[in-house]
């Protein structure tokens, strides 16, 4: 699932009020770097990540404050993976606050020779509170099931994703990604995406809306720790509550354990 085998942590949606798909199974560009065989056993993995601003498919899902997500991911003998997170953020005004929890499930097939080809689906649930009045937080369900297909090479992955309720059960969605990988010196790695969301159905349906993101990432003992900027194109209003924007900024820090 990763240049090293383990699932990617950073496909999991770490969410306010949109999954990632993050999740799908968010930034699939940590995938890259997959196309050898499988491992000989399966690996159960668990990690926690840290982060100043949780982004997520051009925006910010916690309105630029921080936010800590525990992951626990498996990762087969024969290409079946399966995993799941809980997010939590630490709002502003409300102090620590449980946001939502993910799960996901898929395959991968992974041949001597030639890209891995993922199939797989992802299921996110959030609580997020509106607030009508400035002193009165109405909590509302946001839920999303995506499924997708990718095909993973060494520095270049593209993925498709498919929702038949994109956070609203009347609207469905198809989301393109697009990832690339460079590796300028030893354990460094600098991750490019571009991303289209189009919606295809549902009220007021809207133009396809654009997000390109940059991500440097250096591994340390026992982790990793990522930079990461975004940006979007031709921005709408849906989902409401998505707070895009451009030029939003991120440091997150990672721990495998």
């Amino acid at each position: 699932m990763t240049e090293t085998a383990r699932p990617d942590w950073r496909r999991i949606p770490r969410v306010r009020a949109i999954p990632p798909s993050s999740i799908i199974i968010g930034a699939v560009a940590c995938c890259l770097g997959v196309g050898a065989p499988p491992p000989a056993h399966a690996q159960v993995a668990l990690s926690a990540t840290a982060t100043t601003n949780l982004l997520y498919r051009g925006g910010s899902l916690t309105d630029g404050d921080p936010a800590l997500s525990l992951a626990l991911a498996y990762d087969g003998p024969h290409g079946f993976y399966a995993g799941g997170s809980l997010i939590g953020e630490v709002d502003s005004r409300r102090g620590p606050q449980v946001l939502g929890h993910v799960e996901y499930l898929g395959y991968a097939v992974r041949p001597a020779r030639g890209p891995t080809w993922d199939f797989g689906v992802s299921n996110a649930n959030y609580a997020q509170d509106i607030d009508y009045q400035a002193s009165r937080y109405v909590p509302y369900r946001i839920d999303a099931t995506e499924f997708h297909i990718g095909v993973i090479f060494r520095n270049f992955s593209y993925f498709a994703y498919f929702s038949p309720n994109y956070f609203d059960p009347t609207v469905t969605s198809i989301y393109n990604e697009f990832n690339g990988v460079v590796r300028p010196g030893r354990g460094w790695r600098v991750l490019g995406h571009i991303g289209v969301l189009n919606q295809l159905s549902g009220y007021s349906v809207r133009k396809p809306h654009y997000d390109i993101s940059a991500s440097v990432i250096r591994p340390f003992k026992g982790g990793e720790a990522r930079l990461s900027w975004t940006t979007t194109f031709l921005p709408t209003d849906y989902p409401a509550s998505y707070a895009r924007g451009r030029g939003l900024a991120s440091l997150d820090l990672t721990l495998f354990f």
